[in-house]
């Protein structure tokens, strides 16, 4: 299944479809549920390159994230096990991070109004141009749910040399959204503690 967000306002009907379509496979993880969080940030999916099945994941706002440190919880169903990861914001680099680490720092961006790119969100476009820098041998494409939680990768590195082949290849509106990500990255920087 491949749904593509076009502005937030609607990730929370298509969760809500997806809940009601799938409330089955969603249980209890940790202190919260697919079903008690009230707010959804974002929605991406990772496929199984090996059994071809595509997993859902969503990020929502936990009960302890607050304004001066955010956290963002990645919930899922793999395997026959409704999973939650935390993620504090305010530790994600992403010089040195895990693509589970930048769904949540994009979703969080979104909602914050923190990315400016045109179109879909944040996380679509690094992962899209992710799988672009991958066709083009800058790093390789992420195809597990594990190597999703644990590889650490250099999304400045990986953005910054797509970048430059966009330049070359006069693709100037892909070259002028890697800048904005790039921009996105910085502002986190500063933010690191």
């Amino acid at each position: 299944m491949s749904i593509t967000l076009v502005e937030k306002k609607d990730s929370r009907s298509v969760l809500q479809r997806i809940q009601g379509g799938l409330s089955k496979y969603f249980v209890t993880a940790g202190d919260n549920t697919f079903e008690e969080t009230n707010e959804y940030l974002g929605m991406t999916n990772i496929a199984d390159g090996k059994t071809n099945i595509s997993y859902v994941l969503y990020a929502y706002y936990v009960e302890r994230s607050t304004n001066d440190n955010p956290k963002i919880g990645v919930g899922m169903h793999y395997q026959g096990n409704a999973i939650s990861k935390q993620v504090n914001i305010r530790k994600v680099n992403p010089k040195h991070a895990t693509m589970l680490e930048m769904f949540a720092l994009c979703s969080y961006a979104d909602d914050k109004s923190l990315y400016k790119g045109e179109g879909t969100n944040s996380f679509q476009q690094l992962k899209g141009y992710a799988h672009n820098a991958a066709k083009h041998g800058i790093f390789q494409k992420i195809t597990q749910y594990k190597e999703f939680c644990s590889k650490k990768v250099d999304w400045d590195y990986v953005i910054n040399a797509e970048k430059d082949i966009y330049l070359k290849e006069e693709a100037f509106d892909q070259y002028q959204e890697c800048l904005k990500l790039m921009e996105l990255f910085d502002y986190f920087y500063a933010e690191l503690y």
